[in-house]
């Protein structure tokens, strides 16, 4: 018997299947309210019996029932047939329940099925999506910086058949409210106050959490948004791009271990992410440093600026900046730096540090010296090639250091010894200023250079000196600068002999002669370095007996030798790689006297 009404799911006829008569459907609506009406939910009952032969077929159709609504998130298609065809619902539909009433399943047995649906025409363009959330949480600080949290999020439902498209629909939702664009469209608050054009929100993090299983999608943005006065009204009148400005200040006074008095105010800048954005920033950050190069701080018109620097009585301070950028997070940091400190060079933007240290050997009369200077740059620098208008050299740190070098150490010429004639000056400084030696006197005019070192810090452009020279007349004279030495001395004996006795026949008698004596021994050794001009002028084989070693253990022994000079062994070394140097000299002598002589060994190059 054909049936008039067909109630279809997933496109079968489930109840043709079963088989049974068409169910009783019934039909409500409840209203979806989230503030105002968002939707309407539609619950469908279907109210039916199976039947069939005894318990076996009562049971067996009861399974065809379960196994035909078995599947969730399908189409449930109701069609009228009895005057031509008439769909009456058609829609995805959840199953939440399906029951049968308590029985023996004789012969037949009540079912009930509990269906809803979402339906696209009862919803106001929020369709796919339920438990909606869309918050604003808004801070405000004293220092007239306001933070907004922004929180969007919603539960997705099937709108297709085939495919569970919940999580799809909720994230739709969801960024079709969230970011810029979205929050611009917002008013803002009414308690915030200042300049700007209603563009002024910068985005300073986003973050998604997503439930796959629950189909749940939220997005939470963080924003800032400044209130703003003085030069910054003047620095943020009509903004293309929003800019975020925050400013830090610290103080170092002078004390008795440092001179340096100094203050430093940290600015950062921010924009949202996006070439054209950055390169607004770069531009008004580049107005607002040649404001600060034409204008005293004290009237620049920003205000923490103009107090603390008045307040801290930095006017007589040398003023010089610092820029990094880093495009990536949209960032521009300015620090402005305030230095009062007698080792600042004005002209040149650098510090002038040195350092002397100065040990001294009252019984042999010797004085070394250690002497370093730093030059040190205090200015504009940029870590990236960007152009900052009218800003005078803001890459050239090492350039800035190099040209008080020149022109203060070098005396305006890359001499080959204007820099060794610069330390030694600054050595003999140290001797006659510091130490309160005789100016001119024999050990000051004895100073020598022993070591040079110079480093160039590519990082910061730091340029450092240090050198070491000594007056101990051992090692400055005649091309060698640095070593030891070594004397040993076998002083001369009486000879004694042996003759027999006249007293006593067989016996001997030792007997000293007054005039006869052993030859005094005298070994000198030397291990040192040979000056490079020294060096230089050695050219072609191998040296071995190069006059400068040879003076020098002459100018010992000549001072403890006696007469008739006997040389009994000599070796000279030369490695001309490194310099090194190494001489050896046996010598004996004969004393009329028994003693011998000890001379001041300080001063043995005449």
């Amino acid at each position: 018997m054909a049936r008039p009404v067909i109630i279809y799911y997933d496109s079968v006829d489930v109840f043709d299947n079963v088989p049974c008569p068409t169910p009783f459907v019934t039909r409500s609506n409840s209203v979806i309210n989230y503030g105002t009406k968002f939707g309407q939910t539609s619950s469908l009952t279907l109210n039916g019996i199976i039947t069939g032969d005894g318990f076996s077929g009562v049971y067996d159709n009861s399974l065809r029932l379960l196994s035909g609504f078995s599947k969730n998130f399908k189409e449930l298609k109701i069609v009228d047939t009895s005057d031509g065809t008439e769909t009456i619902f058609e829609n995805i539909v959840k199953v939440n329940n399906i029951s049968f009433d308590s029985s023996t399943f004789a012969s037949a047995t009540n079912f009930t099925i509990d269906l809803e649906a979402y339906e696209s025409g009862l919803f106001s363009g929020n369709y796919g999506i339920l438990d909606p959330e869309d918050s604003i949480d808004i801070t405000r600080n004293d220092d007239g910086e306001i933070s907004i949290t922004r929180t969007v999020s919603a539960r997705g439902y099937n709108t297709i058949a085939g495919r569970s498209n919940a999580l799809e629909n909720a994230r739709n939702f969801v960024t079709g409210k969230t970011g810029l664009a979205a929050m611009n469209s917002f008013a803002i608050p009414y308690f915030a106050s200042g300049t700007g054009n209603g563009n002024s929100l910068v985005l300073n993090s986003q973050s998604e959490s997503i439930n796959r299983f629950e189909g749940t999608y939220g997005v939470t943005e963080e924003y800032s948004f400044q209130e703003l006065s003085g030069a910054d009204s003047d620095l943020y009148g009509n903004l293309t791009y929003p800019i975020f400005k925050t400013c830090s200040f610290t103080y170092s006074p002078s004390s008795q271990q440092s001179p340096k008095e100094e203050a430093s105010f940290s600015i950062n800048f921010r924009t949202n992410k996006g070439s054209n954005e950055f390169s607004y920033l770069r531009s008004q950050v580049t107005k607002y440093v040649n404001k600060i190069r034409l204008n005293t701080l004290s009237s620049l018109g920003d205000k923490m600026i103009e107090e603390a620097y008045t307040n801290f009585q930095l006017e007589k301070g040398n003023v010089y900046y610092e820029l990094s950028e880093n495009e990536q997070s949209a960032t521009i940091d300015l620090t402005i730096n305030i230095s009062k400190d007698p080792t600042f060079q004005t002209g040149y933007g650098v510090y002038f540090s040195e350092n002397y240290s100065i040990e001294n050997d009252p019984i042999r009369d010797f004085t070394d010296v250690t002497y370093s200077f730093n030059v040190t740059p205090f200015g504009l620098t940029s870590n990236q090639s960007a152009t900052y208008n009218n800003v005078t050299n803001a890459n050239d740190l090492q350039k800035r250091a190099y040209a008080y070098y020149k022109d203060t150490v070098l005396s305006g010429s890359y001499g080959s010894n204007n820099l060794s004639g610069f330390l030694l000056n600054k050595v003999k400084f140290a001797f006659t200023g510091i130490l309160d030696a005789d100016v001119g006197g024999y050990l000051e005019d004895k100073f020598r250079l022993t070591s040079i070192e110079k480093n160039d810090n590519q990082d910061n452009g730091e340029i450092s000196v240090s050198a070491t020279a000594t007056n101990n007349e051992a090692f400055v004279s005649g091309g060698l600068i640095n070593g030891s030495y070594n004397v040993s001395v076998i002083a001369p004996q009486k000879i004694l002999k042996i003759s027999s006795s006249a007293l006593n026949e067989g016996h001997y008698l030792v007997t000293e002669l007054d005039t006869t004596y052993s030859r005094q021994s005298t070994s000198v050794s030397l291990n040192a370095s040979l000056d490079s001009s020294v060096m230089a002028s050695w050219t072609g084989g191998v040296v071995s007996q190069p006059n400068v070693g040879k003076e020098f253990c002459s100018s010992i022994t000549n001072k403890l030798n006696g007469t008739s000079k006997q040389v009994t062994a000599e070796n000279y070394t030369l490695d001309k790689f490194d310099g090194s140097f190494t001489a050896s000299k046996t010598e004996t002598s004969k004393y009329k006297d028994y003693k011998i002589n000890t001379p001041y060994l300080g001063r043995v190059n005449t």
